[in-house]
């Protein structure tokens, strides 16, 4: 499965950039220029990651990433801004985002920062999925070896 990841940036000209670069890395983007039109389409389709930046038109960041973790509790999410300082960083690092970027940024620093909190992501979705296998078997909890020959 593509992961899909949606870009939320009230600058049309980096929205544009980083949706651009992301799609000729191979993934699924959707770019939208508010925090309203962000969680619209998280509740219409299932992201693996979330971009947004940390000041838009009608809401911050952290409540955008807020609102969409109640949504999709999962979704992984990269702020970005302008206005960067350490107590930010860690403000938002510290309400549930992965990463944290300065604008400018390179788009090696976005490829990497991406790629790593789709694989963050990607072991989490296959860690609840081996819990689930396991508890079905009913193996979680007990001292049972669970094998297949």
């Amino acid at each position: 499965m593509t992961p899909r990841v949606l870009v939320v940036d009230d600058e049309e000209a980096l929205r544009v950039s980083v949706e651009k670069v992301l799609r000729r890395a191979g993934y699924e983007v959707d770019a939208v220029g508010t925090g309203a039109e962000a969680l619209a389409r998280v509740r219409k389709a299932a992201y693996q990651l979330a971009i947004t930046d940390f000041k838009l038109p009608d809401v911050d960041g952290i409540e955008v990433m807020r609102q969409a973790r109640a949504l999709q509790p999962d979704l992984e999410v990269l702020l970005v801004t302008a206005f960067a300082s350490i107590p930010l960083a860690v403000d938002a690092v510290k309400h549930g985002a992965y990463d944290f970027l300065a604008k400018p940024f390179t788009r090696a620093e976005l490829e990497q920062s991406v790629a790593r909190a789709l694989e963050k992501q990607a072991l989490a979705t296959e860690n609840r999925r081996l819990r689930v296998e396991l508890a079905s078997r009913g193996a979680v909890g007990s001292r049972r070896v669970v094998g297949q020959s």
